[in-house]
This record gives C-alpha cells, structure tokens and sequence, in this order.
C-alpha cells in the first residue's frame, strides 16, 4: 500500500484475484478502503535489527527451524515499546512485554541500546525459538513504539495443554489491527514497524 502519509485503518477489502502460491508468498489482488493521515509531527528515528545471536548486529530476514529470535532496539526518546508476531494461521502472539512483567509495555529509556528476548540480559526476558511444521512459511512481526505511555492489546494465555502453555500470550490478527488502528488514532506519534520474517526446514 502507498499512501502520502500513514494507513491507520482497512475499513473493507474485496478480493480482485488470488490468492495463489507463488515464488514462497501468497499473492492476493485486493481493493481496499480504508483510514489514513497526512504527517504532522516527527516521529522518533527508532533503530531496530532482528537477529538470531545476541552478538550479530545485521538485520534477518530468513530464518531456519530452530533459531533463536532476538530484537535489537534504540531510540533517541524514552517510551514503550510492544512487538508482537503474526503467524500464517492469523494468531497474533504478544512477544513483549514479557509475561512475567506487571506492566502493560516494555518501557524503553532513551539512547540506550537493548537485546531483547535474551534471559542474559533481563531476567525477566522471555526467549524464543523459531518453528515451522512446513516447509517454509512467512510470520510478520509487529514493532510498536511510542514516546507516549500505552499498554499492550487484551490477550489470553494459550493453554489448552501443557506445550500451548509454553507460548506467549495471543489474540487473533483482526483483534490486533483494531487495537492498533485505535492507538495511532489516538497517538500521532506512535510508530508501527512490520517486518516478514521466513521460516525454512
């Protein structure tokens, strides 16, 4: 999508063509309607880079089963920070903050460079290892920062047995778009990053 300024919101989509498999994606033509603003403030210039080695500084794109995920994240103003991941089956997992922690987001202090989901650098810290039943298959994660406080969207533990309980807390894809629509309305400085992540056997 390309709009001059920032898409907040898909009020109705019709699908023109697909969807169809092709080259490692699915491909859909679809017309959207939908909410979007000019603009009107600056935004924190956020750096990020996903990774599977708390020593690696280049950013991922392609993962292998069984690698370790890690978030490393700065930014020039303190805030708080929520990143979520979006699996092929549209189950949205609150990565963090983590789920031993009260608060509703990750606070983030200003100029300080973070590891996340590394346990040796916040006790707290859940960590994460990537897997696919498939033979590849795309996630997307979802990097939200704002310099203004804001807490994570309703969830719920998994835990219908005890591997379910092993993940992180969830709510479904449509349940996340609203509350993202919701908070960019309310917060022009909010920052939302998505990134696709593949997964490959």
């Amino acid at each position: 999508i390309s709009v001059r300024g920032e898409w907040i919101e898909t009020i109705k989509q019709t699908i023109l063509e697909g969807p169809y498999f092709k080259d490692g994606f699915w491909h859909v033509k679809v017309y959207i309607e939908g909410r979007a603003r000019n603009h009107s403030v600056e935004k924190a210039a956020i750096q990020y880079a996903i990774v599977n080695d708390v020593d690696d500084t280049a950013p991922r794109k392609h993962f292998r089963n069984g690698d370790d995920l890690f978030l490393r994240f700065s930014s020039p103003v303190a805030g708080s920070l929520c990143v979520y991941l979006v699996d092929t089956e549209g189950i949205a997992y609150c990565l963090l903050p983590y789920q031993l922690t009260q608060t509703g987001c990750q606070s983030i202090e200003a100029n300080r460079d973070y590891i996340l989901f590394s346990a040796q650098h916040d006790k707290l810290a859940d960590e994460y290892t990537l897997n696919t039943q498939y033979s590849s298959e795309h996630n997307t994660l979802f990097i939200v920062f704002s310099p203004n406080q804001f807490t994570k969207a309703k969830d719920k533990q998994s835990g219908k047995n005890w591997q379910e309980e092993q993940l992180p807390r969830q709510l479904t894809y449509e349940e996340l778009l609203k509350w993202l629509a919701r908070n960019q309305t309310r917060d022009e400085q909010m920052i939302v990053r998505r990134e696709i992540i593949s997964i490959s056997k």
